[in-house]
């Protein structure tokens, strides 16, 4: 906090001086108050204030005299006069000591605050004008509201109770856009709004706000030349907007939704601005839904890709139809997905159940939350569709048999030096990376890491006890990486492989 003090010779004024200004809203303390010179100075000394307000008849020391004397110890110290004298000499012995601000009685709340502003800009304290809109930006999407203070400060050209309109539009190239400031700072058409630019790390945003004499047209009239900057500097750009007509505490709300519109955009791969307006009256549920994923899962269930893939797309087709909002399709097609998985399940006996769950396999969930676009959705959608019907076709077909596991668990015996992928293994089995990591689990009890890793510890354990170094086992057991391998071994005994090499030895 910035530390002030206060002389008067009359405690009334004092008290009136405190009350008048709200000094928390600057970061300003009162670090004390003195009624004459003397004690005045001696206060100045021991708190070491920023800032001075002090009167300029007191006695033992005026305040022209204080300031001088303070001057030469504390330079920095910024002074703040107030006397009911206006005569001239008063003023020029206080311009010749630097002070600040000379404010004539009566004081009022706007001179004392015109002034501490100054102090805190000249003491670097106070925040740009680009900062305080920045705030006062953020305190609007994130609480529909902000500090009057803040919003004044910022240098609005509209009062922030007269705010009845807001217009949000984003895009989603997230890079600083130098055109859009030179046309927001520019325009005479955005001159009579409060106008906001930021960037994010994932988009740019312009919010305008309007007096209530505005309206959506009007606004959207205003804002047409950032939509033709965005559509000509970026090939895709995604943009989407929207309007209400209310107070600050719709704000939030209208970012979600313009969001939203740039969201919808992106996925359907339209450059096209999207009007949230347009888009909420347009979306509709997919009608026939049902009869889609009934479609998919007998395609699953009978293992025909051609079907499968068929279903797929008169899925898609219909959410794009029916402009269904990225976040809902996701949710119908992962619907869908552990629709599949719990048939699967009931088909097999639950063998492969974990296709999805394992740690080697990306959650379904986690890939389609993944997906930007149709395309993307569509081609994860059915993926995961195929791996589901592929793994129940070769149970059908009597499963993988427990030779095949076991020639695997051969291979990782005398190959565990390697770099073994689930990929390499599982075309030693000759089986999908995913059906293998079911079936491996399924017959070992454990995943294939957790397997090799045993292995190769055990190893590993021999080594140490045959005497080679610690870094020389690492390497030898297939760990180029020192520390990853002292870790590992640490986890799986108990104790370090330097520890365990010198149990070994006694």
């Amino acid at each position: 906090m910035v530390k002030a003090v206060i002389l008067d010779d009359e405690y009334l004024v004092i008290d009136a001086m405190k009350a008048l200004v709200d000094w928390e809203k600057y970061g300003i303390t009162i670090a004390g108050t003195a009624m004459d010179g003397i004690s005045g100075f001696d206060l100045i000394v021991k708190e070491r204030p920023q800032i001075v307000l002090t009167d300029i008849r007191m006695p033992g020391m005026d305040g022209l005299s204080i300031i001088e004397k303070v001057k030469c110890i504390y330079p920095g110290i910024q002074f703040i006069l107030f006397s009911g004298y206006t005569d001239f000499e008063y003023a020029k012995k206080a311009i010749v000591l630097g002070v600040l601000d000379y404010i004539v009685k009566p004081v009022t709340a706007a001179k004392v605050e015109e002034a501490l502003r100054k102090a805190l800009g000249n003491l670097g304290l106070l925040k740009s004008s680009e900062e305080t809109r920045e705030l006062v930006k953020e305190e609007l999407i994130r609480a529909g509201e902000a500090a009057k203070e803040n919003w004044d400060a910022a240098g609005m050209p509209i009062s922030i109770e007269d705010i009845r309109g807001c217009m949000i539009l984003v895009c989603s190239v997230p890079v600083q856009n130098l055109r859009i400031r030179e046309f927001l700072n520019h325009s005479t058409g955005l001159k009579k709004y409060g106008v906001f630019y930021s960037v994010y790390p994932q988009m740019q945003m312009v919010m305008c706000l309007a007096a209530v004499n505005s309206h959506k047209e009007e606004l959207q009239k205003s804002l047409e030349g950032v939509l033709r900057i965005w559509q000509q500097d970026y090939e895709e750009a995604y943009i989407g907007f929207s309007y209400a007509a209310a107070v600050q505490t719709k704000i939030p709300e209208v970012f979600a939704q313009a969001k939203e519109a740039m969201a919808y955009g992106q996925f359907l791969g339209n450059t096209q601005p999207v009007d949230y307006q347009m888009l909420r009256q347009s979306k509709r549920l997919p009608d026939n839904i049902q009869k889609c994923e009934r479609a998919i899962l007998e395609a699953v269930r009978v293992n025909r890709t051609e079907e499968i893939e068929e279903s797929v797309s008169d899925f898609i087709m219909e959410c794009r139809d029916k402009n269904t909002g990225p976040e809902l399709v996701k949710h119908f097609v992962l619907e869908t997905i552990y629709s599949a998985l719990g048939l699967m399940k009931e088909q097999t006996g639950g063998m492969g159940e974990g296709i999805f769950t394992d740690g080697e396999e990306t959650p379904a969930h986690v890939e389609v939350g993944r997906c930007t676009n149709y395309p993307e959705l569509r081609s994860c959608f059915f993926q995961k569709l195929c791996d589901i019907s592929r793994t129940m076709e070769n149970v059908r077909a009597g499963g993988r048999k427990r030779s095949e596991i076991q020639e695997v668990q051969n291979y990782i015996h005398s190959h565990y030096r390697d770099d073994l992928t689930l990929f390499d293994l599982s075309e030693k089995a000759r089986m999908t990376p995913a059906y293998f990591s079911s079936v491996f689990r399924q017959e070992v009890g454990t995943t294939y890491i957790k397997y090799l890793t045993q292995v190769r510890m055990e190893k590993a354990k021999q080594l140490l006890n045959e005497g080679y170094k610690v870094f020389e086992v690492s390497q030898m057991v297939g760990y180029e990486n020192y520390r990853y391998f002292c870790v590992l071994f640490k986890k799986y005994t108990g104790v370090t492989a330097q520890q365990y090499k010198g149990v070994t030895k006694n």
